[in-house]
């Protein structure tokens, strides 16, 4: 970042969650059903097509829980990505404001 950008950074900024929320965030993340979410991820990506259609037509209950569990668990990587951006953001310009005053 150029330091003519930081300029109005100065003045720093504020916390975009609290301790509480930073705690929730950390319990939700390391649950049993979020285990169970990620390891389904990782099952779906480690068998081929074959196998995966032939789960869909011979356990299409266990097919569709299995879905919703890792567009479940894709929608709580997608806030990570944004939160893991933010912080990325916020170390950043910490710094360029470190170097800059």
């Amino acid at each position: 970042m150029d330091k003519r950008n930081v300029a109005h950074f100065n003045k720093g900024y504020k916390a975009d969650i609290d301790d509480a929320t930073m705690m929730q965030m950390e319990e939700g993340a390391s649950s049993q059903e979020r285990g169970q979410q990620r390891r389904l991820v990782l099952l779906a990506c480690a068998r081929d097509s074959d196998t995966l259609v032939r789960v869909a037509k011979e356990e299409p209950i266990a097919f569709e829980e299995m879905a919703e569990m890792v567009i479940e668990y894709h929608q709580h990587a997608k806030g990570l990505f944004d939160i893991a951006t933010t912080a990325f953001a916020r170390i950043a310009m910490a710094h360029e404001m470190s170097e800059a005053a």
